[in-house]
């Protein structure tokens, strides 16, 4: 279970979780937190159904994609601007092949991606 945290101006934290608790391998509680530097305020984030990704939609307009693992590393996938305004929504397909993003420019958009 993936669990994400984030407040405005601070780096977006996501954490994994067995039970609602993180843990070590040998049971006890450990701090496996990692922090991603968006650049932006983030509006809303999706994870992706089948594959440890998450999207973040920024105040720039841009839509970011990370991998992420359990063991906190992090690498960017995806970096679009389908927006000159802000982008305030995502939404991911239940096959995680479709993203969808909205905003201030009162549009859908399609966001185009591949793994």
């Amino acid at each position: 279970m993936v669990i994400p945290s984030f407040m405005s101006r601070r780096p977006l934290e996501v954490w994994c979780a067995v039970d609602g608790l993180p843990k070590q391998a040998n049971g006890g509680l450990r701090n496996a937190s990692m922090n991603i530097q968006v650049g932006a305020q983030i509006f809303d984030l999706a994870f992706h159904p089948t594959h440890s990704t998450v999207y973040t939609a920024l105040l720039t307009g841009e839509v970011k994609a990370f991998k992420y693992s359990e063991q906190g590393q992090h690498e960017k996938t995806l970096c679009l601007r389908p927006s000159k305004r802000s982008c305030r929504t995502l939404t991911i397909n239940e096959d995680g092949k479709q993203l969808w993003a909205a905003g201030k420019a009162k549009a859908l958009l399609h966001v185009p991606f591949t793994f």
